[in-house]
């Protein structure tokens, strides 16, 4: 019963707060939560500030992965969100539908060199990947004029690189926190 009010109520309710902790809940359930895509997909639009809404909506969206295929389109719109992590998690859940997103790749491709984002600019490469679309055409020149290298070598060398960071830092005998923005339904959204 509490799932089926909190997908019927918590996404149209007037408290922002509310929306949040209803789009957070169903991103926690992950793949579960597939009976809440038409819920999520209207979360999408929703005009949050913060964009935390939009955010949890689309990572919920992104784990339930095909069986929210009808969220392709809406997802598509999300690639021009003013939110950052609204477009980067809208590539990644792009990513999720496999070959059912193939649609999605002219608007992927789109203003992708103009991303000023490193992370989003991974995440629409990885997507492409996911998609089945060939990134090893697509050339990446860095301003410099020093490097050049195909998209799939600078996801592997740009993955490589965080890795031997994360391990340096350990290494040091520091402790590493990685900054994740929350992605449960038990804390309040970070704004």
């Amino acid at each position: 019963m509490f799932y089926h009010a909190l997908q019927r109520e918590g996404s149209n309710h007037e408290k922002i707060e509310v929306r949040r902790k209803a789009a957070s809940t169903l991103e926690l359930i992950g793949a579960d939560a597939w009976a809440a895509t038409p819920q999520l997909i209207l979360a999408l639009e929703d005009p949050d500030p913060e964009g935390d809404v939009r955010w949890y909506a689309t990572i919920a969206i992104g784990k339930i992965g095909l069986l929210a295929k009808e969220a392709i389109p809406s997802l598509i719109k999300r690639l021009r969100d003013e939110k950052y992590g609204v477009r980067a998690y809208a590539a990644w859940s792009l990513g999720q539908m496999r070959l059912e997103a193939q649609s999605s790749i002219p608007s992927i491709l789109e203003n992708l060199f103009d991303e000023k984002s490193e992370n989003i600019f991974l995440a629409r490469l990885e997507a492409l990947e996911a998609i089945g679309y060939d990134i090893t055409t697509i050339n990446i020149n860095f301003t410099d004029g020093t490097v050049s290298r195909n998209a799939k070598e600078h996801i592997t060398i740009q993955r490589e690189e965080e890795r031997k960071s994360l391990e340096s830092k350990k290494m040091g005998g520091g402790i590493v926190i990685p900054w994740r923005r929350t992605l449960s339904a038990n804390t309040p959204p970070q704004i």
